[in-house]
């Protein structure tokens, strides 16, 4: 057993010893004790000695939207220098979860994959009353789960370190989604009502840009969430009720879900990802750090 009055090891002379939790024993040098700092994992609010590499947005989705392919491209620009990095699993982030709390959002991830994947396997059009196309259905979507899904992408993009989600602030709703999420409670429907978004024509469907906040309907505040595939979700981050036109349309409780199409052409996403095209040109490959790309574009 250590003693408290243990002499240290000249090298480790006028350190400071920390407490048991926040050290590790090391190997060489000498004194046997290596200071490290206790970390917190920003979900289970624990002090722990070491967090995962957590995934943002499910690493099951950036797999379905490589298809043949074996890593994307993640491209950083800014004014001080340029870093591109190559990886096989999405986008994620070494300070916020640790191992038992990364496991814990599995169940929500492997439901939303499950959504997905079969959402674009059957594409069931709803049809409005003109008779035009305007929602692929999903008939197995889970209310409680689904749209805790959703919520859990958002919740994690918000507590997030990378630059990638620095416009995702959620403020005091940061507490109250993290504990829907540990309760498993997806609240009433109009609790962060969640709004999906399927885009048609999409040249890049496996590009995915930053999230946002918004104001739509009447000056609510929302965030707008992208996902691989096309995939937009309007999540409202707002104690205001939800504006009536918007209730058909947002997840519900013992219904089938829509998501809603909309054009990709002339939209805000191709703009953003036009102009990246632009400076991939005028940069010999490399494009905004603002956006993660999945595929090579054709800048014929």
């Amino acid at each position: 057993m250590e003693s408290a009055g243990a002499p240290l090891h000249p090298r480790c002379a006028g350190q400071i010893r920390r407490p048991r939790h926040q050290r590790v024993i090391g190997s060489g040098g000498g004194c046997g004790v290596e200071v490290v700092t206790a970390l917190d994992c920003k979900f289970c609010h624990k002090q722990v000695p070491k967090l995962v590499n957590a995934h943002i947005i499910p690493r099951s989705l950036f797999r379905a939207a490589l298809g043949q392919g074996k890593s994307f491209i993640h491209i950083e620009v800014n004014d001080a220098d340029l870093d591109r990095k190559f990886k096989q699993t999405g986008i994620s982030d070494k300070t916020i979860l640790c191992e038992q709390c990364e496991r814990f959002f599995s169940p929500y991830d492997t439901h939303g994959f499950e959504v997905v994947t079969n959402l674009l396997a059957t594409k069931q059009i709803f049809y409005d009353t003109f008779g035009k196309s305007f929602a692929y259905i999903s008939k197995v979507a889970d209310y409680r789960l689904f749209k805790l899904f959703v919520l859990s992408v958002l919740w994690r993009a918000s507590v997030s370190s990378l630059e990638f989600f620095d416009e995702i602030h959620l403020g005091a709703h940061e507490g109250k989604i993290r504990m829907m999420l540990k309760n498993n409670n997806a609240g009433i429907e109009d609790d962060y009502s969640v709004l999906c978004l399927y885009q048609t024509d999409h040249k890049y469907p496996s590009t995915v840009i930053p999230p946002f906040q918004q104001r739509i309907e009447g000056g609510i505040n929302f965030c707008r969430l992208y996902l691989p595939l096309g995939l937009v979700f309007l999540i409202k981050v707002d104690s205001r009720p939800l504006p009536k036109n918007l209730l058909p349309w947002i997840v519900k409780q013992n219904s089938q879900t829509l998501f809603q199409l909309f054009p990709y052409s002339g939209s805000y996403e191709m703009q953003r990802v036009e102009s990246v095209k632009v400076l991939t040109k005028k940069h010999l490959g490399i494009p905004l750090r603002t956006v993660y790309r999945y595929e090579k574009p054709n800048l014929d």
